[in-house]
């Protein structure tokens, strides 16, 4: 899912930008709420929703580690 990769590339990088833990908490619980509607509108199965935020989840800190050189 699309959506999910997004979703839970915006909460990798609020994690990785920030140090609050009660922000990154809210980020990660954000790109769940999205993976849920996805899934509960039945557009995605709940594997299509995994696997797209585990991809938003690997570029995303791919792409911090490529630029941290």
């Amino acid at each position: 899912s699309g959506h999910c990769a997004i979703a839970f590339s915006a909460a990798t990088i609020i994690t990785l930008l920030t140090k609050n833990v009660l922000i990154m908490t809210l980020s990660i619980i954000m790109g769940l709420l999205v993976a849920q509607t996805r899934v509960e509108a039945k557009v995605h199965s709940v594997f299509e929703a995994v696997i797209g935020s585990l991809l938003g989840v690997l570029v995303t800190v791919l792409i911090f580690q490529l630029f941290n050189l």
